[in-house]
């Protein structure tokens, strides 16, 4: 009797010691909702700015650091929806409009205002797509394609040329055609999550981008000795390529148990 209560200890024993191991090593990844914060590096060419573009402060997303949070929900089925807000840095693509005017213009006094000024600040993206996951216990590798709009800061100005002995005075300005300009933007990316728990894990994400930008402004120039004055527009489109690095946390707010 007494080895047989021994030997009953003995297997409850064994048995909770392997469901015990089981739940320890079994995969932590699951479907469900989630949310990321992140922060990472970028890589993006600069097509416009060898174009010698003389257009008042417009800026486009630059190489720099990048901060962003991302969410969606992975279905049981893998699949998944993805949204992402992140901010790039930015560069001024123009050449500064008075140095241009001025070399164009030697015979004329050159006198340059800025009428709003939007120069050189983070650009905001936004982007929504599909992705599909790949578990392996607690890691899981999440490939996704994104569509979405990158924003494109842009500035009016104003200028007046005067020519040197004369009267002769002419005034150009300078107006973007869309104050509110975003560029179409394709992502390709690959997540990797390593789960430290079944709510917490920690990430990086590698991504692929192509902005197609275009930039369109509107030029007036007016004589001011007979009032008249000629319309003209000035378009530069041309794609932009990147790369992108992050790394970050993730958090399974929501999870679809089997």
């Amino acid at each position: 009797m007494k080895n047989q209560v021994l030997f009953l200890f003995f297997t409850l024993f064994l048995f909770n010691s392997a469901q015990a191991q089981t739940e320890k090593t079994k995969p932590s990844w699951s479907s469900g909702i989630f949310g990321n914060l992140y922060g990472g590096y970028a890589v993006f060419t600069q097509p416009l700015v060898d174009e010698g573009i003389a257009a008042p402060y417009a800026s486009i997303a630059q190489s720099g650091v990048l901060a962003g949070m991302s969410g969606g929900i992975i279905f049981k089925n893998r699949f998944g929806l993805v949204g992402v807000i992140s901010g790039f840095s930015s560069q001024n693509i123009a050449q500064d409009l008075e140095t241009v005017l001025a070399a164009q213009n030697p015979d004329y006094f050159v006198q340059y205002q800025t009428v709003s000024f939007r120069k050189n600040r983070t650009v905001s993206h936004f982007s929504a797509g599909i992705s599909y996951a790949f578990p392996r216990k607690r890691w899981c590798f999440q490939p996704e394609i994104l569509l979405g709009l990158t924003e494109v800061t842009t500035n009016s100005a104003q200028v007046s040329l005067k020519k040197s002995g004369t009267h002769e005075a002419i005034q150009l300005d300078y107006t973007p055609t869309d104050w509110d300009k975003r560029s179409p933007t394709l992502t390709l990316g690959c997540r990797t999550t390593w789960h430290v728990g079944d709510y917490f894990g920690l990430f990086a994400n590698a991504q692929l981008l192509a902005l197609r930008h275009k930039i369109e402004f509107r030029e007036r120039r007016s004589l001011l000795i007979d009032s008249s004055s000629t319309l003209s527009t000035a378009s530069y489109e041309k794609t932009s390529w990147g790369a992108a690095l992050s790394l970050g946390i993730f958090l399974q707010i929501i999870r679809f148990d089997d």
